[in-house]
C-alpha cells in the first residue's frame, strides 16, 4: 500500500508544478504524468487496461482497470 500512497503523493506534487490548467481554474494532472508515476512505482509487474465507454463528439469517457499479470 505504501508504494500507492507515495505514487499518488508524486501525482499531487506533480499537479502542482506541471498540472494543466483547466476550465474553472482547477489543474489536471495529465494520463503520461500519471502513468509515469505508477510505473516507477510499481513496475511493469501491474498493468492498466483501458476502454472507451463514450465517444460521442462532446466528450469521451475511458474506464481503466489496474490489473495483476
Amino acid at each position: 500500500m505504501s508504494n500507492l500512497i507515495q505514487a499518488m503523493q508524486e501525482v499531487n506534487d506533480l499537479n502542482r508544478t506541471h498540472g494543466v490548467v483547466q476550465r474553472g481554474g482547477k489543474k489536471y494532472t495529465e494520463v503520461f504524468v500519471r502513468v509515469e508515476a505508477f510505473r516507477k512505482a510499481f513496475g511493469t509487474d501491474l498493468g492498466i487496461d483501458t476502454e472507451i465507454c463514450v465517444d460521442d463528439g462532446s466528450r469521451v469517457v475511458v474506464r481503466a482497470q489496474i490489473v495483476d499479470k
